[in-house]
C-alpha cells in the first residue's frame, strides 16, 4: 500500500500554538524567558523568531525534550504537554513506517512522567489512518472484553479515538481490514486541535461491545471470595460511563483456571518482515534486526523527526548506561547504512523504545536456560530489561532424544498475580507482552530436560499467547482490581 501524506511534525507544533493563543514572537518570548530561569545545558537557543519558524516548517529537527519545553513555554497542562509529545511523534509515521493490519499497545506514561502518579492511568488516545484510495478502511478496536468497529476516513489526518483513562494491561488491540497505521499516546488532545488538524473525533467510552464469549459466571461461593472488590467495581463503573450490566458477565475472567492452553488455533505474531530468522549453533534466536537499513534511517528521520544525536541521548537515557554502553550518533549512522549491530548492550531494545516501534525494530536475548542458574524444580527466573514495554518471546526446545521432534509437555508460567499452563513442542517460539516498566520477573518452570531462551521483540511467525492469562489464584484477581483501581485513585482520575 502506498504511504499516505504525513503530517508534517512542523504543523503538529504550529496547531497546538494557535491552541495555546500565542503568535511566533509570543513563543520565542516565553522561550527566552524559560531559558534565562533555567541557564541549563539543555535549554532552547531561542535567540531569533526564525527560530521557532524553522520548528514549524520542519526545517530544523528538535529532540523530545526540547518539545516538552515548547509544551511548558505554550502553559499546557501535563496532560496536554503528554498528548502534543505524542501527536509530534506519531505525525511522521506514515512515512515511514511500514503499515499492518494488527497493532497492540500498552499504555505507559511518557518517560519523563514515569514517577508522576498523575500520568499513572492517565487519558490516552490512538490514532488511526489509513492509505489512500477511494475503498473504506474498517478497523476493529478493543481492550479486554469490550470493542467497536469503525469505518476510518481515507484522509492524511484520519481518526483519534479519545479514552478519559487507561491502564497498562490488558492491550490495546487494533484491526484494520488492509494494512493502516495506528499511533498511541497519553494526554488529552483538545476539540480546537483536532478540529484544526480535521481530524474524526470518537469518544472512547463507546467501546462497550462484547467482543467475546462472556466466561461462565462466578457462582456464590465465589462472589462471597471476592465480594469487597465487586462491591467497588459496581461503585465506580459509573465514573466512566460503562454499565454494570456490561461488567458483571465478564466477571468470570477472576477464576484461576489449570487448563493447559493448547497450540492449535492461536494467533501468529504479524510482521512484514520476509527473511529467516538467525539462530547460535544450538539453535537458539540470536539478535537481529527485522527492518533494512535504509527504513531505519526513514523511521528516525522521517517517522520521528529526530537527528541521529537526539536518537542517541534518547536510547542512552532509558536506562542507566556505563561507559561500555554507550550508544553513539555514529554509531545509528553505520546501522542505517549497513545494519551493523554494535557491541553496546540492548541497542535494538533502546532504540526500538525511543522510536515506539512496539518491537518491531528487531529482536534480542537477553535469557538462555543453558547458562541461567535453574533450581532443582526446573524454575527460572527470566528478567526483561526494566523500560521495555512491549512484545517478549520464548523459545522451547526439548531433550536431545529419538522423539524429539514430536513430544510435547505443559509450560507453566506466573508472571506476577497472571498464570498461564502452555503446551508446548520441540521449536515452539512463543510471544506474550510485557505491561509495565518495572523489573517483574517471569517465572518459568521447564520441564525436565528442556531449555529455552527468552528476550525482546516481535518474532514473526512467533505464537501469540498474550490473551486467556487467568488469576494465579482468588487473592491475586482481588489485588488485580485493587491495583487497577489504586492507579486511577492515585492518578486523580476517579
Amino acid at each position: 500500500m502506498p504511504a499516505v501524506d504525513a503530517v508534517p511534525s512542523g504543523e503538529i507544533l504550529r496547531v497546538w500554538r494557535q491552541h495555546a493563543g500565542l503568535t511566533i514572537q509570543d513563543l520565542m518570548d516565553e522561550l527566552v524567558r524559560f531559558e534565562q530561569q533555567s541557564m541549563g545545558e539543555d535549554v532552547i537557543k531561542a535567540s531569533s523568531k526564525g527560530t521557532v519558524s524553522n520548528w514549524e516548517t520542519g526545517r530544523r529537527s528538535l529532540s523530545p525534550e526540547r518539545v516538552r519545553q515548547i509544551a511548558i513555554a505554550l502553559g499546557l497542562s501535563p496532560d496536554e504537554q503528554d498528548a502534543m509529545i505524542g501527536m509530534w511523534r506519531a505525525a511522521g509515521s506514515t512515512s515511514a513506517l511500514p503499515p499492518r493490519v494488527r497493532w497492540e499497545h500498552n499504555y505507559h506514561p511518557e518517560a519523563d512522567r514515569r514517577g508522576d502518579p498523575c500520568a499513572q492511568g492517565g487519558p490516552a488516545w490512538v490514532w488511526l489512518r489509513c492509505g489512500p484510495g477511494d475503498r473504506s478502511v474498517t478497523v476493529s478496536v478493543g481492550w479486554a472484553p469490550w470493542g467497536e468497529d469503525f469505518t476510518v476516513p481515507v484522509t492524511r489526518t484520519g481518526m483519534l479515538i479519545h479514552a478519559p483513562a487507561s491502564l497498562p494491561n490488558p492491550a490495546l488491540q487494533v484491526t484494520f481490514s488492509t494494512p493502516s497505521w495506528a499511533d498511541f499516546g497519553n494526554g488529552i488532545v483538545p476539540p480546537d486541535v483536532v478540529d484544526r488538524l480535521q481530524i474524526k473525533a470518537v469518544d472512547g467510552t463507546t467501546l462497550s461491545r462484547g467482543r467475546f464469549v462472556d466466561p461462565p459466571e462466578l457462582d456464590e461461593a465465589e462472589i462471597k471470595e471476592v465480594k469487597p472488590d465487586l462491591d467497588a467495581m459496581q461503585g465506580l463503573s459509573g465514573k466512566f460511563n460503562v454499565l454494570w450490566q456490561q461488567i458483571k458477565p465478564q466477571l468470570g475472567a477472576m477464576r484461576p483456571s489449570s487448563r493447559v492452553q493448547p497450540l492449535d488455533g492461536a494467533q501468529l505474531m504479524q510482521t512484514n518482515w520476509m527473511g529467516v530468522l538467525r539462530t547460535d549453533d544450538r539453535g537458539e534466536l540470536v539478535d537481529q534486526l527485522l527492518q533494512m537499513p535504509e527504513q531505519i534511517k526513514a523511521i528516525r528521520k522521517l517517522g520521528r523527526s529526530l537527528s541521529a544525536e537526539a536518537a542517541a541521548q534518547g536510547a542512552n537515557t532509558v536506562e542507566p548506561a556505563g561507559v561500555d554502553d554507550q550508544i553513539t550518533a555514529n554509531q545509528i549512522e553505520t546501522l542505517e547504512r549497513s545494519g551493523t549491530l554494535p557491541d553496546s548492550a540492548r541497542i535494538i531494545a533502546r532504540l526500538d523504545h525511543v522510536y515506539e516501534l512496539d518491537g518491531y525494530l528487531g529482536i534480542e536475548r537477553v535469557f538462555s536456560s543453558r547458562t541461567a542458574r535453574i533450581d532443582q524444580k526446573g524454575l527460572c527466573a527470566i528478567r526483561f530489561p526494566d523500560f521495555w514495554v512491549g512484545p517478549v518471546w520464548l523459545q522451547i526446545r526439548a531433550p536431545e532424544r529419538p522423539d524429539q521432534e514430536t513430544v510435547e509437555a505443559a509450560l507453566n508460567l506466573y508472571w506476577g498475580y497472571w498464570r498461564r499452563l502452555q503446551l508446548v513442542k520441540h521449536g515452539t517460539i512463543v510471544t506474550t507482552r510485557k505491561a509495565v516498566a518495572d523489573g517483574e520477573k517471569l517465572m518459568v518452570h521447564l520441564p525436565r530436560g528442556w531449555s529455552l531462551a527468552a528476550g525482546t521483540g516481535a518474532v514473526p511467525a512467533a505464537i501469540d499467547i498474550n490473551h486467556d492469562w487467568y488469576p494465579a489464584s482468588f487473592t491475586a484477581a482481588a489485588k488485580l482490581i485493587y491495583q487497577g483501581f489504586k492507579t486511577l485513585k492515585d492518578a486523580g482520575r476517579l
